[in-house]
């Protein structure tokens, strides 16, 4: 029984990438906001971004929660080279795959995009990171 539980051993490292995905999702929602809303009332394109930003950081949060919870090696390695790939997008996704305000001294380009870039890259770095070690333990 006790080898048993040293070998399912619970370690809250698994799920490094996705905290930082969660924070992801917390940060474009609040701190690192986008431009504030139009004077006639209109919300500018820079929201169409965060949305983005936040729909694709809580599928990470729930597909890296997934890999933490799971046994199976191979699932878990396949979920965390697809967090990889996403994450990947969404480092290019503000302002190279979907435009952004006129203006690169506005708030979406000075703070949000520059938050959406390295927490995304943190996250394909620590899902790079758990592939690597499930496919040494393999």
């Amino acid at each position: 029984m006790i080898e048993q539980m040293n070998q399912n051993k619970f370690s809250l490292k698994r799920f490094i990438p996705a905290l930082l995905s969660f924070l992801l999702c917390i940060g474009a929602a609040t701190i690192f906001h986008p431009c504030e809303a139009k004077e006639d009332g209109t919300w500018m394109h820079c929201h169409d971004v965060q949305t983005a930003v936040i729909a694709g950081s809580i599928f990470l949060t729930a597909l890296l929660i997934g890999s933490g919870i799971i046994q199976s090696k191979r699932y878990v390695i396949t979920m965390h080279i697809a967090a990889a790939i996403c994450s990947g997008a969404m480092f290019f996704l503000p302002g190279i795959i979907m435009p952004m305000c006129m203006m690169h001294t506005m708030r979406c380009y000075a703070v949000m995009q520059p938050f959406v870039r390295i927490m995304s890259a943190l996250v394909c770095i620590f899902s790079l990171l758990e592939t690597v070690k499930n496919l040494k333990k393999e």
